[in-house]
Order: structure tokens, then C-alpha cells, then sequence
């Protein structure tokens, strides 16, 4: 075991939220085209909250710098998150940029008897050997999630942010057909959009196509096709729901 000590900040700039942090182990989950995602054990050395002075797993998102863009990529993410955060959209409460700004240390969706999947190929599904999990055969919030995705799709576009399909996560409850999302991903996000109700369209028909992609992979295959005509049906219905402006 090794223990690599670092600094993340907040935000950047000179007034920005520092935090020490001991990474102790990690090991690689997957990969895109930034750059490759570890969970790993650490120990927060400065922090004066109780809850967090213990052995503590998180994300760590480490930027390729093959084109000599990682500390670009990195601090363009930390951007995104904190203008998604600002406009109250569903963010990981942890998202902090290291002091090279070439890492990223974010919130492990993959605990409190919950597992995270991502909407890129390379992240893992239920039934992969990180999870070792069933198939869903059910989705027992479905009309709440689908409510929800389309208020944080006018949320997100009121503050002219658009979201592609990969900005999009899915949390599964371990021991229970229950799913809920998350905006995880911020490396595609634009957050200097024009608000228009067509980006609010966008935004919608974008989570729409991320959820499809889960349910292709995470569905029992009976039950695919029933939830994606759903899913179809429900964005006809909601887009037509978007004022044209």
C-alpha cells in the first residue's frame, strides 16, 4: 500500500477551498476519452468535520495528457460543476480539482447500497464483474424519474448549460428496483449556452437517449423493449409539453 498525499481545491483562484488528502490505494474502473476513473481509499487530513477524519472512498478522474489539455479538461469540469451546482441541478456533493489540475476527486456513487453507472461504453453495468448484480426486471420510480429528468432538463437550460448523453449517471439501489441520476460526468458540458426553449428540448431528448442506453444494457431482455416504448412515448409527450418560443 502507498499513500500519496495531495491538494484539491474547491474552486481555483487564489481564494480557493483547500483540502489535503492522503490517497492511500486505487484501482482503475474505466476509461474514456479524457481520461481514466479509479476508486480509491483516502484519508482527508484537514478536515475539522468528525464525519470525515476516517478512511474515506471517493473518485479520482486522472486527465490524459497525450494532447497537453489535461489541466484545460480538468479546469473546464470544475467550471461546468460548479455553474451546474449553482443552477440546483443534481450534482455529486464532492467535486474538487487538484492543484496541478490534473485530477479530478468527486463523490463515490457507488456506496450507501447503491451502485453508479455511466452512460459511456466503457463504464461498467450491472451484471459486469465490478457489480456482479441482476439484470433489472422492473423499474419501480419510473414516472417520478422521468418527471424529474425533465425538470432538471428546464433547469439546466434556464441557466443555458446544455447536457449531453454523457453527463448523464444512473444510481441503481442494490436491493431494490429503485433508480435515481445524477449529472456526473461535466466534461461535455457547455454552461455558456443561449436559454432557449429548443435548448431546453435538447437537454430533455439528450437524458432521454442516456436513459435508453441503460435501459439496452441493464434491462432483462423481456423487458427492454416495453420500457423503451415507454420511454419513447413519454418523450413525445413531454417535448410537446416545451413552449415554442
Amino acid at each position: 500500500m502507498y499513500s500519496e498525499s495531495r491538494e484539491f481545491l474547491k474552486n481555483t483562484g487564489e481564494n480557493a477551498k483547500k483540502a489535503y488528502v492522503s490517497v492511500l490505494n486505487e484501482r482503475k474502473i474505466s476509461g474514456g476519452e479524457y481520461g481514466d476513473v479509479y476508486e480509491a481509499e483516502t484519508k482527508v487530513e484537514n478536515s475539522s468535520v468528525k464525519s470525515r477524519q476516517g478512511l474515506q472512498k471517493f473518485i479520482l478522474k486522472k486527465y490524459s495528457n497525450r494532447l497537453g489539455l489535461a489541466s484545460e479538461w480538468a479546469s473546464n469540469a470544475i467550471k461546468n460543476y460548479n455553474n451546474a451546482r449553482k443552477a440546483g441541478l443534481r450534482v455529486f456533493p464532492t467535486f474538487r480539482v487538484a492543484r496541478d489540475e490534473s485530477t479530478i476527486l468527486m463523490t463515490n456513487g457507488n456506496l450507501k447500497g447503491w451502485v453508479c453507472i455511466g452512460t459511456n461504453q466503457e463504464s461498467p453495468g450491472l451484471e459486469s464483474k465490478e457489480f456482479n448484480l441482476q439484470k433489472l426486471y422492473d423499474i419501480q420510480n419510473y414516472q417520478e424519474l422521468i418527471e424529474e429528468i425533465f425538470r432538471q432538463s428546464k433547469l439546466a437550460a434556464t441557466a443555458g448549460i446544455y447536457l449531453p448523453v454523457d453527463s448523464f449517471m444512473f444510481l441503481v439501489r442494490r436491493d431494490a428496483e429503485l433508480l435515481d441520476f445524477v449529472i456526473g460526468d461535466m466534461d461535455g458540458v457547455v454552461s455558456d449556452s443561449r436559454n432557449s426553449s429548443s435548448l431546453w428540448s435538447k437537454n430533455f431528448s439528450q437524458a432521454i437517449l442516456a436513459f435508453e442506453y441503460f435501459l439496452r444494457r441493464n434491462m432483462q431482455g423481456d423487458r427492454v423493449n416495453d420500457y423503451i416504448k415507454q420511454l419513447l412515448e413519454d418523450k413525445v409527450k413531454f417535448l410537446s409539453l416545451i413552449p415554442k418560443l
